[in-house]
């Protein structure tokens, strides 16, 4: 097949429409190769309490501003409150706090004095607390009798140690322990369903111990006033 010259014919190239995407398609086809983006739907999925009382709470301290008043305007109450010995400018406190429900949790909190830098844990705690904490004070009275808070060691020699029920989604204890070649440590601990651990701890200093002591009389009064 042979063409002659003045047989051709160059288009110009605003002849040739210009198109993008789906252009050219009808409409149907082209709302089937790209359909309309749905609206926005907002679903509002409330939290269990089980786990505002394992997790929840740690994103903001349920007394944060109203420590010195004692309640916060959500009927959280301060019950009772202890001070640990600091190292340097670290200063710790563990407080018994109560929710309206009558859940009671123990606050543990440590803050550098110059930086400003602090954190907490916080551990639900139930009944049977008073009476493993009574265990926890006898067992911890004699470790430190029997000197094993001295021993220079290079692994750590664990102390007495104290469970709490917790949640069902998480349990946490309270323990001693001399670390190696390094002081006694008051450590707090907490492990969720999924094995996540997070553990809170001071240096023990002289002191603590009675100041430990202490706390097992408010701890017993909370639960004996809610039943």
């Amino acid at each position: 097949m042979s063409f002659t010259e003045d047989q051709l014919r160059t288009p110009w190239p605003h002849a040739i429409p210009i198109t993008e995407d789906v252009d050219g398609y009808s409409e149907v086809v082209q709302q089937l190769l790209k359909p309309d983006t749905p609206d926005a739907v907002e679903i509002s999925v409330p939290f269990p309490d089980e786990y505002l009382r394992a997790h929840a709470l740690e994103v903001v301290p349920p007394l944060r501003g109203y420590y010195d008043s004692g309640t916060s305007p959500d009927g959280w109450q301060k019950i009772s409150s202890i001070s640990l010995h600091g190292k340097g400018t670290e200063r710790a406190w563990l407080n018994v706090i109560q929710l309206p429900s009558d859940h009671v949790f123990l606050e543990f909190w440590k803050k550098d004095m110059d930086k400003g830098n602090s954190s907490y844990l916080i551990c639900h705690i139930g009944e049977e607390l008073p009476d493993r904490f009574e265990q926890f004070m006898d067992s911890a009275q004699d470790w430190f009798k029997r000197g094993y808070s001295n021993e220079n060691s290079n692994l750590w020699v664990s102390g007495p140690s104290i469970s709490f029920r917790g949640t069902s989604l998480c349990e946490s204890w309270l323990s001693l322990a001399k670390t190696p070649r390094g002081p006694v440590r008051i450590i707090i601990g907490r492990k969720d369903l999924k094995g996540n651990t997070r553990t809170w701890s001071v240096p023990y200093r002289k002191g603590d111990f009675s100041r430990l002591a202490a706390l097992r009389h408010p701890v017993k009064q909370v639960f004996s006033e809610t039943g």
